[in-house]
């Protein structure tokens, strides 16, 4: 039998940055996307970031601690006719 981790982060899904990254110009609080996951040797997840000032993305690989997800499902949904009930 296989283990699914529930809260696993999925491609598409909007994440906030939980510390700084200096090195990438990033700061905590800041809204990204994850693009993919990877499970081994330990997990990861690489995230695309818009910088506000000059819109160009910015990709990094951060660990589950260094992102939070963005719990509020509304928020991804601008047209509700879309949802289904």
């Amino acid at each position: 039998m296989i283990a699914i981790e529930c809260n696993v982060l999925r491609a598409g899904q909007r994440v906030t940055l939980a510390r700084d990254v200096p090195q990438q110009y990033l700061s905590r609080g800041q809204c990204g996307t994850v693009c993919s996951h990877w499970f081994e040797p330990t997990p990861v997840y690489e995230v695309e970031f818009v910088c506000d000032d000059s819109g160009e993305a910015v990709r990094v690989l951060l660990g589950p601690d260094d992102i939070e997800h963005d719990h509020d499902p509304i928020s991804l949904v601008e047209d509700e006719s879309m949802l289904v009930y």
